[in-house]
């Protein structure tokens, strides 16, 4: 039976259930699976929720949801703050307004939303390695402190995370040796972290090494042999040293296997 059928199944229970008794759970499973499927039909069913099961934080959560796949980022926020008016606490709620801020352009505002969240939940993972990566990507000095404290508080020595984000900082600040020796930290934790192997190869085409940059870029390829972006950057390597029938091949191979990655293809055409 296909995905769809169960999806379709769970539904029609999910409603038969409803129909004698509206409990938040179900309202909630069933306003998640309309979600992911027809937003439009999530939103009125979900909307009618507010009133027939009101006070439901996770209900008015998955509202919000439906309203930020439809790109209405203002109906959105305005959802997560009613949340927050009620329960300043609310973790989903803070998490919420923090992507919706950021996809709306308003990076400073949405920061503050996600260090609120890691105030009140510090062990939350998905949360500070975010918060960890936004810091060292805008060259924030708190991205040390916290990657520090998270290697500090590893027992037993094994996160490369953490070795990730500091490495991504000194990149950003153009300290490449200390960039570079972050990345083979973390590189030495976990041999298969992909993002170490990229943002090594990327700091090593920064510093014109193109030759060690393609190697980073190939163990990459070993890890996830259908990375695009692999390709893509194995590509540059090759078009910066003149190699023309190489450079085209690995753009090729990049396009083929991301047709989202248009500038492959127009680097390839341009070859």
């Amino acid at each position: 039976m296909h995905e769809n059928d169960f999806s379709d199944l769970a539904k029609k229970d999910l409603q038969h259930a409803m129909s004698i008794t509206p409990k938040e759970e179900y309202a909630l499973s069933l306003g998640r699976l309309l979600v992911e499927q027809h937003p439009d039909s999530a939103i009125v069913f979900l909307e009618s929720m507010q009133t027939k099961i009101p006070g439901s934080n996770q209900l008015s959560i998955a509202l919000a949801r439906g309203y930020q796949l439809k790109k209405n980022y203002e109906r959105a926020i305005e959802i997560c703050d009613g949340i927050l008016q009620k329960d300043g606490n609310d973790l989903d709620a803070l998490i919420l307004k923090s992507e919706l801020l950021e996809m709306t352009g308003k990076e400073a505002e949405s920061l503050s939303y996600l260090e609120r969240g890691h105030y009140i939940a510090p062990a939350d993972v998905e949360l500070v390695h975010k918060l960890a990566f936004i810091y060292a990507d805008t060259k924030n000095k708190k991205a040390l402190a916290l990657s520090d404290s998270l290697i500090a508080s590893d027992m037993n020595n094994i996160h490369a995370e953490p070795h990730l984000f500091k490495g991504i900082y000194f990149q950003r600040m153009q300290n490449y040796p200390l960039a570079l020796k972050h990345f083979n930290d973390a590189i030495a934790k976990d041999y298969k972290f992909l993002d170490a192997h990229m943002y090594k190869g990327e700091t090593l085409y920064d510093q014109k090494k193109f030759a060690e940059a393609k190697k980073a870029f190939a163990l990459a390829l070993t890890i996830t042999p259908t990375y695009a972006e692999a390709y893509y950057w194995i590509g540059k390597c090759e078009e910066v040293q003149n190699h023309k029938p190489e450079a085209k091949d690995a753009y090729l191979k990049a396009y083929g296997l991301d047709k989202n990655l248009v500038e492959a293809k127009e680097a390839a055409d341009k070859l």
